[in-house]
This record gives C-alpha cells, structure tokens and sequence, in this order.
C-alpha cells in the first residue's frame, strides 16, 4: 500500500495498492448482495454501486463505519478528508487497533478501504476542509458529513447546495441515546441548507470556535465535549450507509429533504420534513453547471458571461465574477505604505506582486479586495484572457447575477469521472 501525489482532485493524494495481489484477495461485492425489495430483477444494485461515488468529511467515531461499509460495497471512488489523529480516547469509541494511535484518520481509513476494496479510487486529505476551497467535492455523487467542526460543517454544506450534491448528515447525542441522519438533496435554489438546521447552542458554539468530538477531545473551549458510546456511533454510521443506499437504488420512498432520528431509550424511529428557514441568511443558490472543452482559464470573462446567457439586454453591467480561489485586488500597499494598481486576481495568502518605487512586496489592501468581482470594476479585463489575470490558471470560473449562477470548469478537471448534463463549449 502506497501513497503518491496526484493532481485529481486537487490537494487531495491518492491511496495506491498492488493491483494483481489485490484481486487474488478481495471478492467481489456481487458476491453477498441481496434482492432488494422493490428493485427490479432487470436492476444491477451491484453496478450501480460500483458507479457511486462518495466523499467523506470527518471519519471518526460515525464516519468510520460508514466509510469501511461503502468500501466493502465495492463504490467507485471515496474522498476523505479529516484533520484529526487518532488518540487513546479514540478507542473508546472508534473500531480502531491500537497501533492506529497516532495516525491521520483520513489516511488510516483511507488505506483500510483500500484493501478492502482495490478497485475503488481512494483519495485522502489530512488537514482542514476550509483549505481544500470550493471544488474539493464537486465530483462526487453524495458527501456523507460526520464533522466535529461546526465551521467546516457549514462550509461543506455551503459548497454542497451550490454545486447541487446531495449531503448526508450523521450525528449523535450521546446522553439520549439519539442517532441522528439528515439527507439534503439541494436540487434546487432554496433547498434547505446546513445552516437552516443550527440550532440555537450550536450558533453560541460556532461563535465560540467549539469543536465537539465523540472522542472527548475538545479545542480553544472549555465547554464539556459530546460524550458518547461506540455502539450509538456505530449506529449513527449505519444508519447514514443506509440512507445512501435507499438514495442510490431508489429503494422505498424518498430520502431526499428528511430527518431520521433513532431514539435508544424508546426504541422509536421519527421521520421529519427538512424545509428552508425563512429567516436564513446563507445564500441558497444552486450553480448551473458547464464544462469547457479547452482550459477555462483561455476563455475571457465576456465569453463566459455570453455562454451563461447574461450577455444580452443589459445583464452584463450587472454580473459578478468569482475565478477560482482567489480574489479580485485593486490595489496594494507595500510597508512604506506605497500604493497602486494591481487589477489582478490573487489566491489567498499570495503577494500581489512588487512596488514600482521601492521593490518591496505589495500586499492586497483590505478596502480594495474583493472575493467576488462586479463587473463593472473590471471591465476593462472582460476581453483579455482569464489566465492572463490571474497568478496562477484557474480550472472554474463563476458568473452570476440576480440570484443566478452558473459555474464553469475545465473538463480535464473532472480526470476520467464522467461528465454531467449541461457541458458547455466555448470555442476554445
């Protein structure tokens, strides 16, 4: 078992193994899967599996188990992303041997489904989700998030809606005995979004920075951690697999937009209607999306302003760009307060480039930095080429206006995955 770097998907490594002892050692998945009730004989539950792909955020106590059970499902490709190492209290909750104490959750697990599964593309990040920017999941089919970071938890649930990913969120409360599985469907602008489903402690936490774990770990609190058992995380992980399958084989009704509680205490399964809350703040637009045939970053900003339909009749004065993960800078200042123009986007943490009067490095001045860019502050740029604008070539650009967004990207970004309805060519 190995590790190289890869560039599918970006900041993400790609968890390798021996093909041929591989295959002499793991079965088949066909082997064991049952006739499902309601499923056609003419459906292969098999097939369509081995086409799923799924992304993980936090694979500790409840992600864990889920992950292993889609590993052994034998789906096409699983991202993991988690911050964490394993520590001695993890084995209170999580299946882990003790010689995991110490190692990066996403990698341990990462390599686990591995050999559970060679045929299964398994792509694994040991850090901060928030780092990863927007299109870190944007090729999977589902993202199951079982998080301990209310923070990331959002962010993924931001990211999800947008790009139209269905997320499944598992969670438990231990002192209840409650597992807790919410699917979100986010088919359309003005789906019910992570944020819509804080509740009141979780917003005084988020503006604390608590972070709560099933592990009882805990940082920059002192707040007491969630406490739980393994068996009611384990549980949570089941749960959320099964909901995932129902969703995939269209087994039963609808899992889409609900909330499953499972009470351990009363033996009693509630089902709940997810909504949008009216008093929501987050932006609940779902992106069109589109692909290039070329490298995006050779189209100009008309031309994608154009393919997105928001040319014409004076929606452009009104359009606003986002390119990649970066930000539109006017201006810069070095430290002897020196300004000027830069009219560049710049990726976050980078210089925006060196004073014309004494060398030093300019740094991005804060009034005139902008993580989305009107049109009409740029229109001098609409007719250049992207990646003349930018440090480095960018593989998505968005357009949006009115509540309308259409995002587009680079087909080679997507590597050998399929590409979705609405590919759009721009002549380049």
């Amino acid at each position: 078992m190995s590790l190289i770097a890869t560039e599918h998907p970006r900041g993400f490594q790609e968890i390798l193994s021996d093909p041929e002892a591989s295959r002499s050692q793991s079965p088949s998945p066909r082997a064991r899967m049952p006739s499902f009730l309601s499923l056609p004989d003419s459906v292969d539950a098999t097939s369509i599996l081995s086409r799923l792909r799924v992304a993980f955020l936090g694979v500790g106590a409840v992600g864990r188990n889920a992950c292993v059970h889609l590993a052994r499902l034998g789906v096409k490709a699983l991202w993991i992303c988690d911050r964490s190492q394993y520590k001695a209290e993890s084995q209170l909750t999580q299946p882990i041997d003790p010689d995991e104490i110490g190692l990066p959750k996403a990698t341990a697990v990462g390599s686990l489904a591995k050999r559970l599964s060679p045929t299964t593309r398994v792509y694994v990040y040991d850090g901060a989700f928030e780092s990863l920017g927007a299109m870190a999941f944007a090729d999977a089919d589902i993202v199951l998030l079982a998080t301990d970071n209310i923070r990331a938890e959002l962010e993924c649930g931001q990211h999800c809606l947008h790009l139209g990913v269905p997320l499944v969120q598992a969670s438990v409360h231990g002192g209840t005995l409650t597992a807790q599985i919410r699917f979100r469907g986010h088919a359309a602008s003005g789906s019910c979004c992570t944020s819509c489903g804080l509740t009141r402690q979780e917003k005084i936490a988020l503006t604390s920075e608590v972070r709560f774990s099933c592990d009882g770990s805990t940082a920059r609190t002192t707040t007491r951690p969630t406490q739980s058992t393994s068996h009611l995380c384990a549980i949570a992980g089941d749960m959320a697999v099964n909901q995932v399958l129902r969703y995939a084989l269209g087994l039963g009704k609808s899992v889409v937009d609900q909330e499953v509680e499972w009470n351990g205490f009363s033996l009693q399964t509630r089902i709940t209607r997810l909504e949008r809350k009216p008093q929501c703040t987050a932006d609940h637009t779902v992106w069109r999306r589109c692909y290039t045939e070329g490298p995006v970053a050779d189209c100009t900003l008309r031309d994608v302003a154009r393919a997105a339909g928001m040319h014409d009749d004076g929606r452009l004065e009104r359009a606003a760009f986002r390119v990649g993960e970066t930000c539109y800078v006017q201006r810069g200042e070095c430290r002897e307060w020196h300004g000027q123009a830069v009219e560049r986007f710049i990726g976050i943490g980078e210089s925006a480039g060196s004073c014309s009067r004494c060398g030093d490095t300019l740094q991005p001045g804060p009034f005139f930095t902008h993580h989305t860019a009107p049109s009409q502050l740029i229109v001098t740029q609409l007719d250049r080429p992207i990646r003349e604008l930018c440090t480095e070539p960018p593989d998505w650009v968005l357009v949006s206006v009115n509540g309308e967004a259409v995002l587009f990207r680079t087909a080679s970004a997507r590597g050998p995955m399929k590409r979705r309805p609405g590919r759009c060519s721009l002549g380049t």
